[in-house]
């Protein structure tokens, strides 16, 4: 049972892939500002960053007992992220032409100076969920990320929110924290 706080990466993805969900949740801390920061800026939209979120933290959970091969976590929720935001990473895909990968490559800077117009922000949304492009997006998302340090916090109720989603194992349909919880908040729907 995990019951420090540890820092060291490697202890806490060991525990995590064991199934510990407090040194997952330290290992998640850890990331949280940049992740929260970098999905805020790509998406602008805070219920869409808010929704990432979740979907990062559950699929993380769900294939925690891969941790323990991870090498680097930093690179290992980019990946996450990317197969999360660019759909097109799991499916066949074309090349994109030169052009394009310029135009997106131009998008993606102006988008994290914050500088693009709404049609522009639209325009990389269009090419964050085209099959075709996903190869290339996540090419140029990744010196983007490499070098990302957290612009924006997350709030710690919104924090609170997402660690308090993370399904129990033992008993999936039990509502957690009172009530909320992944399997609690479908089981209202």
């Amino acid at each position: 049972m995990y019951t420090h706080l540890s820092y060291d990466e490697t202890e806490l993805l060991q525990l995590s892939s064991q199934g510990e969900e407090q040194a997952f949740i330290r290992l998640l801390q850890m990331h949280k500002h940049k992740v929260y920061s970098f999905l805020a800026t790509l998406t602008g939209f805070e219920p869409l960053t808010e929704k990432l979120m979740r979907q990062l933290i559950l699929q993380l959970w769900q294939q925690r007992e891969n941790l323990v091969q991870v090498a680097d976590f930093d690179q290992h929720l980019f990946e996450t992220i990317c197969t999360i935001i660019l759909p097109g990473l799991k499916k066949p895909h074309d090349k994109s032409s030169a052009i394009e990968k310029e135009q997106m490559e131009r998008l993606v800077q102006k988008r994290f100076a914050d500088t693009d117009a709404p049609e522009e922000k639209d325009q990389l949304q269009q090419f964050i969920h085209t099959t075709g492009h996903a190869t290339a997006m996540h090419t140029i998302l990744a010196p983007v990320w490499s070098q990302y340090t957290a612009t924006l916090f997350i709030a710690e109720p919104l924090w609170k929110t997402l660690i308090a989603e993370i399904p129990d194992e033992e008993n999936p349909l039990a509502r957690k924290s009172g009530g909320k919880g992944l399997f609690g908040w479908l089981g209202r729907r």
